[in-house]
């Protein structure tokens, strides 16, 4: 017959990286200091059940390559605006137009 359980459920959570017994009712939906995240997915079948926790490992990084990559992610921001300043400016300048009456004098409604 038709079976209509099922559950899939995906939580990213975080516990102590160093703790071998650590359960998922001990993890935490918050970070914390000397904790790693774990994915945690929660399976109801009718052909398989359970919770099954998976550390995400971490790769170790030194400081000198977080400020590269900090640096670089500004300097894309920096890039992006100027970017879209320019286009607002090219926008600006488009809508300016110089055209003398015909007596040859600028008049104020043309800027």
């Amino acid at each position: 017959g038709k079976h209509e359980k099922y559950q899939f459920k995906f939580e990213l959570l975080f516990g102590d990286a160093e703790n071998d017994k650590l359960t998922v009712d001990q993890m935490t939906k918050s970070y914390s200091t000397g904790s790693c995240m774990f994915m945690v997915i929660t399976v109801d079948e009718f052909f398989i059940s359970g919770v099954f926790p998976f550390k995400l490992l971490e790769k170790k990084r030194e400081e000198v390559d977080i400020l590269r990559d900090i640096i670089e992610d500004l300097q894309d921001e920096v890039k992006g605006l100027k970017q879209q300043l320019n286009e607002k400016k090219d926008a600006l300048w488009s809508q300016v137009v110089y055209k003398p009456d015909y007596t040859g004098e600028v008049t104020d409604n043309q800027w």
